[in-house]
C-alpha cells in the first residue's frame, strides 16, 4: 500500500505543460515539471497541502484558463 501526497495531472503535452509551471512560478507555486524526453512530459505534479494552499492553486489555474481562452 502507498500514501503520497502529490497530485498529477495531465495538461496536454510538453509544452503546455512548461506554460502553464511558467505561469503557476509567477505566482509563487512550484510544480514539478519533467522533461521533454521524460514519460509525464505533459503532467505537472502538484504537492497536497493545506487548504489555502490547495486554494491558491487552483485560483492561480483558473487565471491560467481565463488568459488562455481569452
Amino acid at each position: 500500500r502507498s500514501v503520497t501526497n502529490f497530485l498529477l495531472v495531465g495538461v496536454g503535452d510538453h509544452g503546455v505543460a512548461e506554460t502553464v509551471g511558467e505561469h503557476l512560478l509567477r505566482r509563487g507555486i512550484v510544480p514539478r515539471t519533467f522533461g521533454a524526453e521524460h514519460p509525464l512530459r505533459g503532467h505537472l505534479r502538484f504537492t497536497v497541502r493545506d487548504r489555502e494552499q490547495d486554494e491558491r492553486l487552483v485560483a492561480a489555474l483558473a487565471a491560467w484558463m481565463d488568459g488562455r481562452t481569452a
